[in-house]
């Protein structure tokens, strides 16, 4: 997408745990606070999260929907992989070698299977 000159990645939870078994201090506050600002600076964002389940201590959902609320009002897109949800790009669809999925406006429409 030439039209962007950078990416800027951005986690749920500022904390690194790949077997989600943290029970505390998920979240730095500053990192909260960085996060939130670049929200109001910008105005495209990319979702990849893929599915949404809760894991252990983190509530993705929750947070997931919390970030709805903030970005409301701005471009929100997912890779369109003929998916509901917004895939990671670690999805086998598109990690081994299928990089020929453009951007689709994504809606959190996923998020209501999860209420």
């Amino acid at each position: 997408m030439p039209e962007y000159s950078k990416i800027i990645m951005l986690n749920l939870y500022s904390r690194v745990d790949t077997t989600k078994s943290s029970l505390n201090d998920l979240e730095c506050k500053s990192c909260v606070s960085q996060f939130k600002k670049i929200i109001e600076e910008n105005s495209d964002f990319l979702i990849v999260y893929g599915k949404l389940e809760n894991q252990g201590a983190y509530r993705f959902i929750d947070k997931a929907k919390e970030l709805k609320k903030l970005l409301e009002g701005k471009n929100v897109f997912k890779i369109d992989a003929g998916l509901k949800y917004a895939p990671h790009p670690g999805n086998n669809l598109i990690y081994y070698g299928n990089y020929c999925y453009g951007v689709t406006k994504y809606d959190f429409s996923d998020l209501k299977d999860n209420l």
